[in-house]
């Protein structure tokens, strides 16, 4: 995988076993199977790191701070659901009168009603 300016190299089983979408992106008659590469522009490298470390081992090497959302779009995308619900509770423990405004609309755009619910009472107060 291109990553910005990183190359990742990876198992395709391994990160097929992990995800519906690596799946069949490997499986597949799909560019990236015939090609062997594939460029992902729309992740930043720190996170797809964190994403493949955690297909790997099952756990996240560092706290991502601020890249919480970032993790959560990477795993809602891959449909990596445990990672998901990971991310989703790392941005509800980061939620805080500077990033409520941006965390409610971003919960809106995936559906994420409590968090949502959550960042407007910080909002209103």
């Amino acid at each position: 995988f291109i990553v910005g300016d990183r190359i990742f190299k990876v198992h395709r089983n391994i990160l097929a076993s992990a995800s519906p979408v690596f799946m069949k992106m490997f499986i597949t008659k799909m560019k990236e199977a015939i090609h062997q590469q594939c460029t992902i522009d729309f992740i930043e490298p720190e996170v797809f790191e964190q994403l493949i470390h955690f297909i790997y081992k099952g756990e996240l090497t560092k706290q991502l701070e601020t890249k919480w959302m970032g993790l959560y779009e990477a795993a809602h995308f891959f449909d990596i659901s445990l990672l998901e619900d990971i991310a989703k509770e790392g941005v509800r423990k980061s939620l805080s009168l500077n990033n409520a405004f941006e965390v409610s609309n971003w919960a809106e755009i995936f559906g994420l009603e409590s968090l949502k619910r959550e960042a407007c009472e910080i909002v209103k107060r």
